[in-house]
């Protein structure tokens, strides 16, 4: 999961750097996926500001928990600076200039690891001009994917517990129902919590987010299924008949 914010900004001219944060954002998760990282989104944009917040006031640990009760095994988050320097005169007109720095992070969501921390800055630039800032952010982007990759060689990543309530299922569709999510990649443990009037609670252990693995249940061929909805670390699911 990826969050990127202001932390100095020219009042006067908020969408410089509103805009340099989307930039940022959009070119992290970008270079991400294409070296084959699977990026969550907040889907929500209260739970957005709710890690923005804990970024904002110094506690890295909340916004961890929020992101990994979301699924994220790592909160990628950074400090855009596109502060207001000076103005210059450019082809005899006056142009105000902002520096480009960038600061990320990244954290093992569960441990509260530090993966990776670093700083690019470049020379000042003209309010529309972003591509110092995009320079920056690609460098500083190269060397996170390098230190989270030998981090992954290193150690496995580690499971994530997941809550799935099942309805409209019979209890003798239950060991069929459990070989099945025990055939899906990446699923460690399945254990069945509950049961009662066609309605199971059963706890997994996946490799994963929570997305993913709604995905992957959605796809069930012996005992279709369909995937009602999911939220921190439970997903809702319905058998059909």
């Amino acid at each position: 999961m990826v969050a990127i914010y202001s932390i100095e900004i020219d009042t006067t001219f908020l969408g410089v750097a509103v805009e340099g944060n989307r930039n940022a954002e959009n070119q992290i998760e970008s270079r991400l996926l294409e070296n084959g990282f699977e990026v969550i989104d907040t889907g929500q944009f209260t739970r957005k500001k709710l890690i923005e917040a804990s970024l904002m006031k110094g506690d890295p640990l909340e916004a961890n928990k929020i992101a990994n009760d979301f699924g994220a095994q790592i909160l990628i988050h950074g400090e855009v600076r596109r502060s207001f320097v000076g103005v210059r005169h450019i082809f005899g007109r006056p142009t105000r200039f902002f520096s480009n720095e960038i600061r990320l992070k990244a954290f093992e969501t569960k441990t509260g690891q530090v993966l990776f921390s670093g700083y690019e800055t470049r020379p000042p630039s003209g309010s529309g001009a972003a591509i110092p800032l995009e320079d920056a952010t690609t460098d500083l982007c190269n060397k996170l994917i390098t230190a989270i990759k030998k981090h992954e060689r290193n150690g496995t990543p580690q499971a994530q517990r997941y809550e799935l309530s099942v309805s409209h299922i019979s209890f003798d569709s239950l060991p069929k129902f459990l070989a099945s999510l025990k055939k899906i990649e990446g699923l460690e443990r399945a254990e069945v919590k509950g049961f009662k009037s066609g309605h199971a609670l059963i706890v997994t252990e996946y490799h994963g987010s929570l997305m993913k693995l709604a995905e992957q249940i959605s796809q069930m061929k012996k005992i279709p299924v369909e995937v009602i909805g999911f939220q921190s670390n439970k997903i809702s699911i319905k058998v059909k008949k």
